[in-house]
């Protein structure tokens, strides 16, 4: 009789005498022993399916990272090769467009452009006459002709240096029987050298930002003189002390004028850390160099109550000062929203945030310029402020998963009332360009001059590029006022070349 195995009884039983393994197993035995088989094989079988859809879904998720980092690499080697592939697309638009021209216009200027020219000269300091000493022909018989052509240039004249001697006479009065002396005028340079000199050496130092021995190796091959290093730094000390007064009369402007923006960058003072701020309006630029970074430094130069708009970044030292009304950059915003979507390409919600926070800060300048132009009136631009407030508040109402995303989020909530200012007043910028812009001089001589090798450099800084910055500020020739400041001109005449009829005063 056959089990449901297909083997016999005795088949079974010859089995189990024969096999060493199964020897004393009854036939029963040996068909559990293979149906547990059985199952462990099964089990066995489905880990081995799990496991390969576990590798095969592994496999598949690194196939997409790797063409996730191949993107990446791609948009990195973009990055680096911008400036190349810029100017060969440029170059390539270029030559289209000027294939595609050149069937319907000539190349160059478009028809109806005039041209500029150099404005000739009011006068004429020399005249060099030429004259033909032969014909073509080979002929010297000339006779004189009434006609010449004019050809004007303008060149310069290397001097060397002048030396004044300033000869005071003496006389014998008749009456008091006294020798007396002839009175200096204050026009007469007390030192050694004149103020046309003096007024050349704080221009290359504070304009073509030189440092002291690139002032003195010019004032050398230019004009032959020989001024120290010294004698520089002399020269910087004592304009700058001609010129406190005017600077002290800007920091009083500052403090009650109707408007400023402030910023400030790093410094160096005696190779230690310092910072150089700026506080700057349409009508002033001041500068102060500290060593500190902190708040009090704003209260001292604004006041704790400043009655004018304050314009910055989102900077913590600008929080302790009070003001009638704050307003922060805009670009500042921008800037670290276009950095988001620059690391940050995959993460849509993030992404989301940051284009619309774009698109709402495009319109509001829009509305801006709008408002300059007098296309609309002061009510509509306030009640466009309001407006925008709305949505800035409906778009950071919910956190952010990304972490650089609610940080940004985050600040436009702390700063809410200070986001849009400029629909509200006139003369305030959305941004913080102005005091930006402002900076540029010093930090372009900062590389150069690495800063100042003494607080009383630093001060001197202060006050000679806050006055040259003012004078630029209110087109006045940045030459001409050293020059009347190394002249020894009163305060009054100082203070009207540079400001003219500007008005201080905080808004209504």
């Amino acid at each position: 009789m056959f089990t449901t195995t297909g083997i016999t009884d005795s088949t079974e039983s010859l089995i189990c005498q024969r096999c060493p393994y199964l020897e004393g197993s009854s036939p029963q035995d040996v068909l559990r022993e293979l149906e547990h088989v059985k199952l462990e094989n099964e089990q066995l079988r489905r880990v081995f399916e799990i496991a390969v859809e576990a590798f095969k879904e592994r496999d598949e998720k690194i196939k997409q990272l790797e063409a996730e980092n191949n993107t990446l690499r791609s948009k990195i080697q973009d990055l680096h090769q911008k400036p190349f592939v810029i100017s060969k697309r440029k170059k390539e638009k270029q030559v289209d467009n000027e294939s595609s021209l050149s069937s319907s216009r000539p190349r160059g200027a478009p028809q109806g452009h005039k041209g500029g020219t150099r404005e000739k000269p009011d006068r004429v300091d020399e005249y060099i006459d030429v004259f033909p000493e032969r014909c073509d022909c080979g002929s010297r018989d000339l006779s004189e002709c009434e006609k010449v052509d004019e050809h004007t240039i303008e060149e310069i004249e290397i001097r060397k240096a002048r030396v004044i001697c300033y000869r005071r006479h003496y006389r014998y009065c008749k009456r008091c029987k006294k020798i007396v002396s002839a009175r200096v005028p204050s026009d007469i340079p007390k030192g050694y050298f004149g103020p046309a000199a003096m007024a050349v050496a704080q221009y290359l130092r504070y304009q073509a930002k030189l440092p002291f021995d690139k002032v003195s190796k010019i004032f050398k091959d230019l004009f032959g003189m020989e001024i120290t290093q010294q004698a520089l730094v002399g020269f910087d000390k004592k304009t700058a002390h001609q010129a406190e007064p005017l600077y002290k009369m800007l920091e009083e402007k500052a403090r009650w004028s109707k408007s400023i923006n402030a910023d400030e960058t790093g410094w160096k003072v005696a190779s230690d850390n310092a910072w150089l701020w700026c506080f700057v309006n349409n009508q002033i630029v001041l500068y102060k160099i500290d060593r500190s970074r902190g708040s009090a430094v704003v209260e001292e130069v604004l006041g704790k109550n400043y009655p004018g708009v304050l314009g910055s970044d989102c900077y913590s030292s600008y929080n302790s000062v009070k003001a009638k009304a704050k307003q922060k950059c805009l670009t500042h915003y921008e800037g670290e929203a276009k950095d988001i979507e620059k690391f940050y390409p995959y993460d849509e919600e993030a992404i989301a945030f940051t284009s619309q926070l774009k698109d709402i800060f495009k319109r509001a300048r829009e509305v801006k310029k709008d408002w300059k132009v007098e296309k609309i009136s002061d009510e509509e631009a306030r009640e466009k402020a309001e407006e925008f407030e709305g949505e800035l508040d409906e778009l950071s109402k919910n956190p952010l998963k990304n972490e650089e995303a609610e940080k940004l989020r985050a600040r436009l909530i702390r700063h809410r009332k200070e986001n849009f200012t400029f629909l509200r007043y006139h003369d305030v910028d959305p941004d913080n360009n102005i005091a930006e812009r402002a900076l540029r001089p010093s930090v372009i001589m900062r590389k150069i001059t690495y800063g100042n090798n003494s607080d009383t450099g630093a001060e001197n800084h202060q006050i000679m590029m806050s006055v040259i910055e003012t004078a630029k500020m209110n087109g006045v020739n940045p030459l001409h006022m050293l020059m009347k400041l190394t002249s020894g001109r009163e305060f009054e005449e100082l203070k009207q070349l540079l400001l003219g009829n500007c008005q201080q005063g905080a808004p209504g």
